[in-house]
């Protein structure tokens, strides 16, 4: 496959989807006419999207689907998220003064010490030991 052969693809599969093509479609015909790896590809996206097409698409939306994800959450953890996790706003300051402190490291003509470098990072450290986080460990929760 070459880079003809990849626009080609790309501007049918968009046609397909009712997409605008980079191509028209008459460059597209003719390169499909000399082409037998991409006439095969193509064919089978559109006989894909034809088993598909009488098909009905259900998305019973927010109001159904969240209930059923609730539901299947261990007890507790739905209300928890509900209720929210005290103490996010130090860590948005925390994360405000951590950008702040890089900000200042890239600044043209603002030389920072090392021990500036490494104050944001101590802090950093001792609020999530202070608060008992772990923000690596977040897939345990869910069980």
């Amino acid at each position: 496959m070459n880079g003809e052969c990849e626009r080609v693809r790309l501007s049918a599969m968009a046609r397909m989807d009712g997409e605008a093509a980079e191509l028209g479609a008459a460059e597209t015909a003719a390169h499909l006419a000399r082409c037998e790896e991409c006439r095969r590809e193509l064919d089978g996206f559109a006989a894909v999207a034809a088993a598909f097409a009488g098909r009905r698409r259900s998305d019973p939306g927010p109001a159904v689907t969240w209930p059923r994800v609730e539901g299947a959450l261990p007890p507790g953890l739905a209300a928890a998220a509900e209720a929210g996790r005290p103490g996010i706003p130090a860590f948005a300051v925390l994360g405000v003064v951590l950008v702040a402190c890089r900000l200042l490291e890239i600044a043209p003509g603002f030389e920072v010490s090392l021990v500036a470098k490494i104050l944001p990072l101590a802090a950093a450290a001792a609020v999530l030991a202070w608060r008992r986080e772990n923000p690596f460990r977040i897939a345990t929760e869910l069980g």
